[in-house]
């Protein structure tokens, strides 16, 4: 049997589907979707929703996108349940681990408003350094770095996805002027 590769574009990491819908499974997603080995079964059946999907974009409605859209989520939650073994985070149960899931929550909810370690640090009732710790332990970033990618993730989102201006965007994250700083 030969080896087939699904090859994701980052585009699909910005999108809405895991930004909120599948926003609890997407601990590191990109990451680890970005090398995965399938059962044959999973692959076959990868295979066909993609074959589906593919279908419905030859001949695109309103519908169809809909379609497509709930599709590509269930092909995309298959995939998180048999990589789900395998992630380190999601399988094994650590006793930070929910303080990382709610510091990645909170990040989801303030990140426009709020890019201190030291904010989410005290919403969490832990020091900066603690939450430096879990977050490298379980994403291999500081709790800073998580904040800037969670904002770059936005950027890229919004400038793929609306027809915001790059001032438009500025404003909506928070940032007085497109040359402010992260």
């Amino acid at each position: 049997m030969k080896d087939k590769i699904i090859l994701f574009e980052e585009i699909l990491f910005c999108s809405d589907i895991l930004k909120n819908e599948l926003s609890t499974y997407n601990v590191n997603l990109s990451t680890q979707l970005n090398c995965t080995i399938l059962s044959s079964s999973d692959f076959e059946q990868s295979l066909n929703s993609i074959q589906i999907i593919q279908g419905i974009y030859q001949k695109p409605s309103l519908i169809k996108k809909e379609q497509a859209r709930f599709l590509i989520k269930i092909f995309l939650l298959g995939l998180i349940e048999s990589v789900h073994g395998l992630h380190h985070i999601l399988h094994k149960e650590t006793a930070d681990k929910p303080i990382y899931v709610r510091f990645k929550k909170l990040l989801n909810e303030h990140y426009k408003q709020h890019r201190t370690v030291q904010y989410y640090a005290e919403k969490l009732a832990i020091t900066p350094k603690k939450l430096n710790s879990v977050t490298k332990k379980h994403c291999g970033e500081t709790a800073i770095q998580a904040i800037h990618n969670r904002i770059l993730m936005e950027i890229k989102r919004q400038l793929m996805f609306s027809d915001l201006s790059h001032k438009e965007i500025a404003f909506d994250l928070g940032f007085p002027s497109e040359c402010y700083p992260l």
